[in-house]
C-alpha cells in the first residue's frame, strides 16, 4: 500500500462522500469492522479510533458538538473530525484537519487528607 499524505487521505474521503457515514462507521467499536467497511480499509489500511469527546451546546435544541480523532496507522496520519450530533437528524461532520498527539503535563491540586 502506497503511503498516503493528510491532503491525499482527506481528498478521498471528501470525492467519496464519506464524511458522516466515514465516522459513523469507524464510532462503532474503537477497532475498524473489515467486513462492514471493507473499501476504507482496502483504501486506507487500518485505522483506530484515538480521541473522542463532546460537549452540550444548547440543551434546549439536543445538539451536541462532538469530535473524533483517528489514526491512519499504515500512513501514520491523525486526523480530527468535528461536527454536531443531533437527536432529530444524527451525526453530522463538518470540518476535519490534520493532528499530532501532543504529551502535556499538567498541575492539580487535591485536598490534604487528615
Amino acid at each position: 500500500m502506497e503511503k498516503l499524505t493528510y491532503d491525499q487521505i482527506s481528498t478521498l474521503i471528501k470525492q467519496k462522500e464519506w464524511g458522516d457515514d466515514f465516522v459513523i462507521g469507524l464510532d462503532i467499536d474503537d477497532e475498524f469492522l473489515v467486513d462492514q467497511y471493507s473499501d476504507y480499509v482496502e483504501t486506507f489500511g487500518a485505522i483506530k479510533r484515538v480521541e473522542s469527546g463532546g460537549f452540550d451546546s444548547d440543551s434546549y435544541y439536543s445538539s451536541v458538538k462532538v469530535f473524533r480523532v483517528y489514526h491512519f496507522i499504515d500512513h501514520n496520519v491523525f486526523i480530527r473530525f468535528t461536527g454536531w450530533l443531533e437527536s432529530y437528524d444524527g451525526c453530522q461532520f463538518e470540518a476535519l484537519e490534520q493532528v499530532q498527539p501532543i504529551e502535556k503535563t499538567i498541575t492539580i491540586y487535591e485536598p490534604i487528607s487528615e
